[in-house]
């Protein structure tokens, strides 16, 4: 009775344990035989049938799938393709020797001779007014203000004290020469500039004040040249007319005389009349025909 017990309970056991190991060869495929050891594998294999032991070579090499061939298009002018290899997966056999024979077999590639870039077209000759973009364009200079030309200083003329003599007509109708102090136009030529102001006339102050002048009017001196202490003057026509008679001749004379010594280094004047000699000043008599001092008058 026990053995029959023990029988029993070894056949469920196997049971148990076949249900089990089909479970797991059904889900991972394991090594049955590699887990039971070496032995009992030989029942197991009468009972299931098959070879347990040839699981899945992992030694063997992997088949390599076929890369797609690439295909090359011809390379444009001045372009230059390039084109990669696959690689072949580490341990495969192809990539020791298939792919190391048919690369030596291959003839190197060839560069593409560099093809010159193309030269900028020529710009057509510009003609007419070039305008600017609004962008670049530059603005517009102003005109400087204009610089108006500055009037030269005028300063004041200078001048020195001189003496001039006049007439002063008394109530019975006698002559006096009347010497009279006045400012007068200080140049280079300091005789020339007082006969000229002696021909001119009095001031309006000098004839109030009673001085008047018998230099017949619009007398005009050309020319004072000095030699020898003589004091050449030289007057237009106007000067030989006195509508005074021989008291106005004298008169303009003497002022003429007097005027003119009052320079240190003139002591007397010889008239000239537009450059030349003449003997009397009008038909009264009085004569000019040499220097006249002021003792001669």
């Amino acid at each position: 009775m026990a053995k029959k017990a023990k029988s029993s309970l070894g056949v469920t056991f196997w049971v148990a344990l076949l249900v089990f190991l089909g479970l797991l060869y059904a889900a991972n495929r394991v090594d049955v035989p590699g887990l039971l050891g070496s032995s009992g594998s030989g029942d197991i294999v009468k009972l299931l049938g098959g070879d347990y032991n040839s699981g899945p070579d992992t030694d063997a090499p992997a088949e390599r799938t076929p890369a797609a061939p690439v295909e090359e298009s011809p390379p444009d002018a001045g372009v230059r393709v390039e084109v990669t290899e696959a690689k072949p997966r580490a341990g495969s056999p192809a990539s020791s020797g298939k792919d190391e024979s048919a690369r030596e077999s291959r003839p190197a590639a060839q560069t593409p001779p560099a093809v010159p870039a193309p030269r900028p077209a020529a710009r057509p000759a510009e003609t007419g007014t070039r305008v600017k973009p609004a962008a670049t364009a530059e603005k517009p200079e102003v005109p400087a203000a204009v610089k108006t030309p500055e009037r030269p200083v005028e300063t004041a003329p200078k001048t020195r004290e001189g003496v001039l003599y006049f007439i002063r007509l008394s109530d019975s109708g006698e002559i006096t020469l009347t010497k009279t102090p006045r400012e007068i136009r200080s140049t280079d030529a300091p005789l020339t500039d007082t006969l000229r102001t002696l021909a001119a006339g009095p001031t309006e102050n000098e004839s109030r004040s009673g001085c008047t002048s018998l230099i017949p009017e619009g007398s005009r001196l050309l020319s004072v040249t000095v030699r020898d202490g003589v004091a050449f003057v030289n007057f237009d026509e106007s000067f030989r007319f006195n509508s005074f008679g021989r008291e106005g001749y004298d008169g303009q004379l003497k002022q003429l005389v007097y005027t003119a010594t009052e320079f240190p280094t003139i002591q007397a004047v010889q008239v000239l009349i537009n450059g030349n000699k003449i003997d009397f000043l009008g038909s009264e008599g009085i004569y000019i025909g040499k220097p006249v001092g002021r003792k001669d008058i």
